[in-house]
């Protein structure tokens, strides 16, 4: 009995195992006109060993901020620029 639910599960396990198709799709910046990269430089003094928080701060937002109801994003940099893209 228990050698029979033995191969069961593993005969489940096994065919329900497939491929399943993409579920995101990264579009290059030409394509999107979006060129963010919020790149870290570590320094001797600002580094992850000193500063626990280094790789925390980047972060988007996507909301409409000029009132067109189109949704626009914003891109929140730690040692970059913030960027705003607006949706035309």
């Amino acid at each position: 009995m228990i050698r029979t639910i033995t191969i069961l599960g593993l005969l489940f396990i096994v065919l329900s195992c497939k491929k399943e198709g993409a579920l995101f799709q990264n579009p290059d910046a030409s394509t999107t006109g979006i060129d963010f990269k919020n790149e870290l430089t570590e320094k001797d003094d600002l580094n992850i060993l000193d500063y626990l928080y280094f790789y925390n701060g980047g972060g988007l937002a996507i909301g409409d901020i000029n009132g067109d109801e189109l949704p626009d994003i914003f891109l929140a940099g730690n040692q970059v620029k913030n960027r705003l893209y607006l949706n035309t």
